[in-house]
């Protein structure tokens, strides 16, 4: 399977024929020659940043953009400073861009999975086939590549733009944090991680109902243009919460931990792990939180 052109190639090994370990993409299969995982170093970190400084620089452009124009069309609030009023455009901005990101990032996910399944159940009865498998393979991977080299770029410059607000949005400063960590990662080892991690975007789902719901309450005019949508995201947010972050998420860990121990163990690491469950565990207690804010309600 290929790697980027940044990651060197690791040692590698035969599955023994009792071994079922596999990727979720297909092979190796027992007694086949597999890749184990490689040491993550200082080099090729600086090495991935690198390569994904493009897109950082291209998300900047884009909210400067947006700044520009949202300074025409948003007027000052009442007793609102220029200082705060610059903060309220950058933060919707922001905002802009995240939402576009999550739709992309839910989107292509579901779609990855459905490519992935399409190629998994392609035959192998000839050599013909194995090769154009094996080609269909590569350029899904080369695609997700690229989309992870564009997430990471994002969420560093999201990161840096708000990095002096980490005291009044800490939730959003964790979400980078593991989001970074993990892109990185997945760039690192893409032979174990490449048809793994990007299954995970599917979980931004939850953050588009709710980044429309920040809409909501920063334009009223939304709400009172639109009130059945203004009643209708909440209860969207929850259901996609509910049924992505704590139900699907949940059981996929599971399913790739059991199903496919080579990714789990050698791909993913103590670290790896460690992030999704540190990740589980917080959207557990916010989830307790909606619930109770619900309740109150």
């Amino acid at each position: 399977m290929p790697t980027s052109e940044f990651v060197t190639i690791p040692a590698v090994r035969t599955v023994p024929d009792d071994d079922v370990s596999t990727t979720p993409l297909g092979s190796p299969a027992a007694g086949h020659i597999i890749q184990d995982a490689e040491p993550i170093t200082p080099l090729s970190i600086a090495k991935i940043i690198q390569q994904s400084l493009p897109y950082s620089v291209l998300c900047y452009i884009a909210r400067r953009l947006l700044t520009i124009l949202l300074n025409r069309l948003l007027s000052v609030k009442a007793k609102a400073t220029p200082e705060s009023h610059q903060k309220r455009v950058l933060r919707v901005a922001l905002y802009i861009l995240s939402t576009a990101m999550a739709t992309v990032g839910s989107w292509y996910s579901v779609s990855y999975m459905q490519i992935a399944d399409g190629i998994r159940a392609l035959p192998e009865t000839s050599a013909s086939e194995v090769d154009s498998k094996r080609e269909k393979k590569s350029a899904l991977q080369k695609q997700t590549t690229s989309f992870m080299e564009f997430l990471l770029g994002y969420l560093m410059h999201d990161t840096a733009s708000t990095i002096d607000q980490f005291r009044e949005y800490p939730a959003d400063m964790v979400h980078h944090g593991i989001g970074m960590t993990m892109s990185i990662l997945c760039l690192s080892r893409p032979h174990l991680l490449m048809d793994f991690v990007p299954a995970f975007l599917r979980l931004e789902g939850s953050t588009v109902a709710l980044n429309w719901m920040w809409f909501f309450r920063e334009f009223p005019i939304l709400a009172q243009r639109f009130p059945f949508v203004d009643r209708s995201l909440p209860k969207v947010f929850v259901a996609l919460y509910a049924s992505i972050r704590m139900v699907w998420f949940p059981w996929y860990l599971h399913h790739v931990a059991t199903k496919y121990p080579i990714v789990w163990n050698q791909g993913l690491g103590p670290a790896g792990r460690g992030l999704f469950y540190l990740l589980h565990t917080l959207q557990t207690y916010w989830f307790g939180l909606i619930v109770q804010k619900m309740v109150v309600s």
